[in-house]
């Protein structure tokens, strides 16, 4: 095992043992290493980092974030394993909302409030969404999960959705990027928009789902049981 992937082990692990305290840091981060050396696809990842040939500071930022993620995953999965050892129960039977799932609860919660039964078309998308609580078909706890997160969140991002979903629940990204720069909008609300939301389609969706994400978090993270190839690094802060 070399110095320079047992040192970025333990670098994780700690990072992991922050929410995990009960579990061994220094078991994290053997199980990490021992993770990475057994998956020829990430050593040779891990390998690539190491080596920096990047064409661009984008792509190397972008392999350094992806390389936290993938350790930081496989240090997750060991503690939660461990902690659902101590206290009895299955680390599978665990419950975690995936983004596009956040989005239609948040979009429901805002508009309808608290129901026992998704929407009418939205049925099929949510029971489609594998690992999250809804499709055990107890829709109303989980929108239960997401009021006490959108509770939890900071001001900025609770009311950056509530914006999104509630104020301009039926708009489209494009027309509110649209409305964004129409003088014939009221001042307020373009400023509004442009306070929240950005002034472009892009900068619409990135930061919404920058905020889903910190819903996300609130709710337990992402599933650490995604494979490799589904690994992404976390979106920047905005």
């Amino acid at each position: 095992m070399n110095d320079e992937l047992l040192s970025f082990a333990r670098l994780t692990a700690g990072q992991v043992w922050n929410r995990y305290p009960n579990v061994d840091p220094d078991d994290i981060a053997q199980e990490i290493c021992l993770y990475v050396l057994g998956s020829e696809k990430v050593h040779a990842e891990w390998e690539d980092y190491l080596e920096g040939d990047y064409d661009s500071e984008e792509n190397a930022r972008y392999a350094s974030n992806r390389i936290r993620t993938i350790f930081r995953r496989a240090g997750e999965r060991y503690a939660r394993k461990e902690v659902a050892a101590m206290v009895g129960y299955e680390a599978q039977d665990e419950a975690f909302y995936g983004l596009g799932l956040l989005r239609v609860l948040v979009e429901q919660y805002y508009s309808e409030g608290l129901s026992e039964r998704p929407p009418i078309g939205r049925a099929e998308s949510v029971a489609k969404t594998n690992g999250d609580p809804a499709t055990a078909g107890n829709y109303l706890i989980s929108l239960l999960d997401v009021q006490r997160g959108l509770e939890l969140l900071p001001a900025k991002y609770r009311n950056r959705l509530k914006f999104r979903f509630k104020d301009l629940g039926q708009v489209t990204d494009a027309d509110i990027a649209r409305m964004a720069g129409n003088l014939a909008v009221a001042p307020g609300k373009r400023q509004r928009i442009a306070k929240h939301l950005g002034h472009t389609e892009d900068q619409i969706r990135g930061r919404i789902r920058i905020a889903l994400k910190k819903l996300q978090s609130k709710l337990g993270g992402p599933s650490p049981y995604v494979k490799d190839h589904q690994e992404e690094p976390d979106p920047a802060t905005v």
